[in-house]
């Protein structure tokens, strides 16, 4: 076995026991090392570059330029053979440990709730905080029972110590990054059980009470694999805390008070905050000490609109062709007309850049790519007789090309972005775009690249980023509030990507 605090190479209990004879035991600066790092060997050599004719190592002949040393360490291939290929064994590992870390970080935050109950006097001081001692104690009734019983008399310490144990175990489902926001009002195993279940808790007072009498929890209480019927929301779970803690102060509980509660309620909701992303997010190469932007800030979507319109080639009656700024004669007014009306949908077509900059009818576009094509179907005969509709593409038509963004050949418009907040700001847009769209891209830089909706209004979060760089519009933060935490289909959830 190695000897993790050895220092040496070589050695008993080292990674090597002995060298080779031809090992250089002279390095000097003429000597280069090489490593080949394989996934399922290790290859090194020495080289020897020496400028003068001379024996350097011991046992060689005068030789300017030689391999002193080589060799190679195998490993086992971090793979499995599957029907379609070998297949590498890291996704394996990486569900694995995030098992073996989520287990840990629970059993380290039910460590901390027995000690917080030993230290109010509720656990004795001798009961292990690893839960050792647990089942003896409790044999003859459930938490779930002593949960509905918490709301009609003073519990006694184990029963009380039984019911917040409980808590800390299930906890329920609380998040607040800006990907689960996409999740609202769509159906799924644990958003439509956790809705479910917060709806039929107008029935009964507590979850603890709705788990108890519901004929669903008959048989079983818990997840299983494939089932998430009693997925619950830490919102609901809060409730019940709140409203237990208060009976229990009003049936003379003395370890139920406010201040006890706070303190349980904080390691409770103890939880890892995300990496921060700015940290991983790739510096500008143009622009010193600043990082990269999103592809969704209306600034960017704006400037790629005007490069491309720069770049536009038509082509007249008489088959000659003319650049498209030399066409306008560069009209300051016509560029200011496209910058007003950008933004009012997701896409800026080809039809539309002719009623914008009154392009004739005559005038057709040098740019359009006539070889793209549609799919129409169209009866072909098999062999026995019988017919079958095949696909068959067709070019398009020019009507049909101009119909598309300009910009983009995709379904995706290339003013997408800014058309979103458009929307929201409504009347108020003109307002906030009056000077410039700073206020716009500092918002579109918080919900690319933070996660985090918000955390007590920290800068780390998206909130909190918004609130402390756009403090000067208020309007602008409003909107953004109204649609990520209180309208039912959140529309700026989905920003995401750099340029």
């Amino acid at each position: 076995m190695l000897d993790p605090k050895s220092s040496l190479l070589v050695g008993l209990g080292c990674p090597l026991t002995k060298l080779p004879a031809t090992f250089p035991y002279q390095i000097d600066e003429s000597l280069t090392l090489g490593i080949d790092i394989g996934i399922g060997s290790c290859g090194l050599a020495l080289i020897h570059q020496s400028k003068e004719d001379k024996p350097i190592i011991r046992g060689f002949s005068e030789m300017p330029d030689r391999i002193s040393f080589m060799g190679v360490r195998t490993f086992d291939v971090p793979e499995t053979k599957e029907k379609t290929g070998p297949k590498l064994k890291n996704p394996d590992r990486r569900q694995a440990r995030l098992l073996r870390r989520g287990t840990a970080r629970r059993a380290q935050r039910m460590r901390y709730i027995r000690s917080l109950l030993i230290a109010e006097g509720i656990l004795p001081v001798d009961y292990s905080v690893d839960g050792q001692r647990w089942k003896k104690h409790h044999e003859l009734a459930t938490p779930w029972e002593w949960r509905v019983e918490a709301l009609e008399k003073t519990l006694d310490d184990w029963s009380w110590a039984a019911v917040l144990i409980h808590f800390a175990k299930h906890r329920g489902f609380r998040s607040n990054r800006k990907s689960d926001l996409a999740s609202k009002g769509e159906k799924g195993g644990t958003l439509e059980s956790s809705k479910a279940n917060h709806d039929a808790l107008t029935h009964y007072r507590t979850l603890g009470e709705m788990f108890s009498n519901d004929p669903r929890f008959t048989e079983r209480k818990r997840n299983r694999d494939g089932s998430y019927m009693a997925m619950i929301l830490r919102a609901d779970l809060l409730t019940e805390i709140d409203e237990v803690f208060e009976r229990q102060r009003n049936f003379g509980n003395p370890h139920a008070s406010a201040a006890f509660q706070a303190k349980y309620i904080e390691t409770l909701q103890t939880q890892r905050p995300l990496q921060n992303p700015i940290a991983l997010l790739e510096d500008c190469p143009f622009e010193h000490g600043e990082k990269r932007g999103t592809r969704h800030s209306p600034s960017f979507e704006l400037s790629r609109a005007l490069q491309k319109l720069n770049t536009l080639t038509l082509r007249l009656g008489n088959g000659t062709e003319q650049s498209f700024p030399d066409f306008i004669n560069r009209d300051p007014a016509a560029y200011a007309a496209f910058i007003s009306q950008f933004g009012t949908s997701k896409k800026v077509t080809w039809k539309q850049l002719r009623k914008i900059f009154s392009i004739p009818e005559g005038v057709s576009y040098a740019n359009l790519s006539i070889t793209q094509k549609t799919t129409a179907r169209r009866p072909t005969q098999k062999k026995d007789g019988q017919t079958s509709d095949k696909p068959e593409a067709t070019p398009k038509t020019i009507p049909q090309l101009e119909g598309e963004d300009f910009v983009n050949r995709g379904a995706r418009g290339c003013a997408e972005s800014t058309a979103l907040l458009r929307s929201l700001l409504a009347n108020d847009w003109c307002e906030i775009t009056q000077h410039s769209y700073e206020m716009l891209d500092e918002a579109a830089f918080a919900l690319t690249f933070y996660e985090v909706l918000e955390d007590d209004k920290s800068e780390a979060t998206i909130l909190g980023q918004i609130h402390a760089k756009c403090n000067s519009q208020p309007k602008l933060i409003q909107a953004i509030i109204r649609d990520l935490k209180e309208s039912a289909t959140p529309t700026l959830h989905n920003f995401s990507g750099s340029v």
